[in-house]
């Protein structure tokens, strides 16, 4: 019972320092942050409705991406692509924001995906990472995108009993 109640209490505490650590940034910053993340959610949610004309708004021309298979890709390598995958189903979660410059930011986040290319099924989770670039007019654009593969971890091995030396 006792452990019980530690552990309730440095949950509880955790919860109370990053409350606390999100109060303490600027009220523009956490405005930044909520704009930036649903904006990120909208085009997750444009590309599993196909809707190629509202990521294309969303990225900016000279837009670069490092693909789940290590490859670069620009806006124009996206909208040929693009046809060619079919998000099922998704949840983003883990959400991460940091402010890089005054027009400048980075949304990461973590990705479990269920989607096809060419009719092949792909890795399903990712570490994803978008750069923001605000633009002169006031929009926030995609100026940069990774998505990462979250590798299965390593199978744990039993370490082998010492053999007896042979003499």
């Amino acid at each position: 019972m006792p452990r019980t109640v530690a552990l309730v209490i440095v949950v509880l505490s955790l919860g109370a320092v990053l409350s606390s650590e999100d109060e303490r940034k600027p009220k523009k910053v956490r405005e930044l942050e909520k704009l930036l993340i649903a904006q990120e959610q909208a085009l997750t949610a444009a590309e599993k409705r196909k809707d190629w004309p509202a990521i294309e708004k969303m990225l900016a021309d000279d837009f670069l991406e490092i693909g789940g298979d290590g490859n670069l890709y620009t806006k124009q390598n996206v909208a040929e692509f693009f046809p060619d995958i079919n998000l099922i189903d998704y949840k983003l979660s883990e959400w991460q924001f940091r402010r890089l410059g005054p027009a400048t930011a980075l949304v990461a986040y973590r990705a479990d995906v269920n989607f096809t290319f060419r009719g092949q099924g792909g890795p399903s989770q990712f570490r994803v990472s978008t750069v923001w670039v605000q633009q002169p007019t006031g929009q926030w654009l995609v100026k940069f995108h990774q998505a990462t593969p979250i590798l299965p971890a390593p199978a744990q091995s039993t370490p082998s009993p010492p053999q007896p030396k042979s003499e």
